[in-house]
């Protein structure tokens, strides 16, 4: 057993080293269009796994995640604004963004089923009307220009990647942690959990908080790379959509956000070109349809396929 262990962790160090291989040469065939691209798959699957570790471990729909995602893009404005450089400021999105998930978990985690859903939306849509009606702040629907120098579609590049296997190594380690594993009991049974003496609220409170600043990372990034910002980064939609690049990658997965993300955002973009202003109608047809062939998303298709293939050769 444990030689089996060890090889299965073998693979996966071959795998997780061909692939960190694979996008480090990327931008070298690639074109500027594609660079950047992937450079905001990259982004979105960051935000999109930090709906994850909400929903896919602890079993809590939550469209609250462009609070945070919007908080993290401004606190990388101000942060510049104030002169402090990027890591520094990246990690002061982290903290400000967690500090606000903490605030939210902290005051919704008890509430349950549909109505947990509904407040977390209903707070989405109170922080983009805020942001709205506070053009002094935010810049409303007009935005603002960060303030940094563009330092190159590479740079930008690295830069992303390097935060997202460093977000991805994060949550792999803390998904097998102790507080992963308690995280899946209160998903798969909440009930048993708290039989079982564990404190629901504070382990909760605490995925909500962690959840809060991966988004956060996310929105700096993404206003890092972008250099903009406006308060359409709190709009309820990009909850919606890490919602549904989860789902479509498989949820309860580290790699899942990552693929779901990735793969609608290449496709949208192909489809904008080809059927013009109806393709969200084509996306969102062909999402259904991926939903109802793949109920466990692209990780799931692919982990079956991978288990036949090794199945059928004796492996």
């Amino acid at each position: 057993m444990q030689m089996e262990a060890s090889w299965n962790l073998g693979k996966l160090l071959t795998v997780f080293v061909v692939v960190l291989t694979v996008f480090g040469v990327l931008p070298l065939f690639l074109g500027r269009f594609q660079v950047v691209l992937v450079t905001e798959a990259l982004i979105l699957g960051v935000y999109a796994l930090s709906f994850d570790l909400i929903f896919g471990y602890a079993g809590m729909l939550s469209f609250g995640q462009s609070i945070f995602f919007g908080v993290g893009a401004y606190t990388i404005l101000y942060s510049f604004k104030g002169g402090l450089g990027l890591a520094v400021s990246l990690l002061l999105a982290v903290f400000v963004a967690g500090f606000f998930g903490l605030l939210v978990g902290g005051a919704i985690v008890r509430i349950k089923g549909a109505k947990f859903f509904l407040v977390t939306l209903v707070g989405s849509i109170l922080f983009y009307l805020l942001a709205l009606d506070n053009r002094w702040l935010t810049g409303g629907s007009d935005g603002m220009v960060v303030p940094t120098v563009f330092p190159g579609l590479a740079e930008n590049y690295y830069l992303v990647l390097g935060v997202s296997v460093t977000a991805i190594l994060f949550a792999l380690i803390l998904v097998r942690s102790p507080l992963g594993l308690v995280l899946k009991m209160i998903r798969d049974n909440e009930r048993r959990a708290g039989l079982l003496g564990y404190s629901l609220k504070k382990y909760k409170v605490i995925t909500f908080t962690i959840g809060g600043g991966i988004a956060g990372l996310a929105g700096g990034l993404y206003a890092y790379t972008s250099g903009f910002v406006s308060a359409g980064f709190f709009h309820w939609t990009r909850s919606a959509d890490a919602v549904v690049w989860t789902i479509l990658g498989g949820a309860g997965t580290v790699v899942g956000p990552f693929l779901g993300a990735a793969l609608l955002t290449v496709v949208s973009d192909i489809l904008s070109a080809v059927v013009g202003n109806i393709y969200p109608v084509v996306v969102g047809a062909l999402l259904v349809l991926a939903v109802v062939v793949f109920p466990r998303g692209v990780f799931g298709l692919l982990e079956g396929t991978i288990r036949n293939w090794k199945g059928d050769s004796g492996g």
